[in-house]
């Protein structure tokens, strides 16, 4: 048995330390976020939902999950990863994040940056932006997916939420598009001027040319 073993066993085991080998299994897996010098500072902190949770498996989960959040946020406020996988994201998200906003959307994440993400009261992601039936439209299976594995990429987007209208966003689309049209295919071809545009960068030239020659 490992050192961090014996420690999850003295924490949440019997009176004599022990606990089956399943359950040390699911214990383990519920604390893989903790690192194994913070097992004993995270039990104090689980403590405070013990009048909440009286199954430790409950309390656990719980626990852990306030306790990623924490770390969670240190972690992006530096610029720094926290989840591995998708699957410990999205269960994250949906528990933290429940009843609330969650994220944008953005380049790769299959829904425009106007576009508001939310976790409803049963940790159902719903796109804020559509109205079915009264109730903001639920992801499909597929849409959820997609969205984890962008946020897994840009952790720094998860519970970061800005208003943003699809009008700004399409107009700001629009003038990229319009920008780049400007520009010739080929970079040695001349610019396309009318002549009226013509004359005035003659008669500025002409300006320029004689205010030198007068500081000459």
């Amino acid at each position: 048995m490992s050192e961090r073993e014996q420690i999850i066993c003295e924490l949440y085991g019997d009176s004599k330390g022990f606990l089956t080998p399943a359950r040390l299994a699911k214990y383990s897996l519920l604390l893989k976020n903790v690192a194994t010098n913070e097992l004993i500072n995270f039990s104090v902190f689980a403590e405070k939902y013990r009048k909440e949770y009286q199954n430790t498996d409950a309390l656990l989960f719980r626990a852990t999950m306030e306790w990623s959040k924490i770390v969670f946020l240190k972690m992006r406020e530096k610029g720094l990863r926290f989840f591995n996988d998708v699957d410990t994201l999205a269960a994250f998200c949906k528990e933290i994040y429940r009843g609330t906003r969650l994220c944008n959307g953005g380049t790769g994440s299959g829904f425009l940056e106007s576009t508001i993400i939310s976790v409803d009261a049963n940790g159902v992601l719903r796109n804020e932006c559509v109205l079915e039936n009264g109730v903001f439209q639920r992801l499909t299976s597929d849409e959820e997916t997609h969205l984890f594995e962008y946020l897994l990429e840009h952790q720094e987007k998860i519970g970061v939420v800005q208003i943003k209208t699809r009008e700004s966003e399409v107009k700001q689309a629009q003038l990229a598009v319009n920008n780049v049209n400007l520009l010739p295919a080929d970079p040695d071809a001349p610019i396309e001027m009318s002549d009226e545009a013509r004359a005035r960068l003659r008669l500025g030239l002409s300006a320029l040319a004689a205010n030198m020659a007068k500081r000459a």
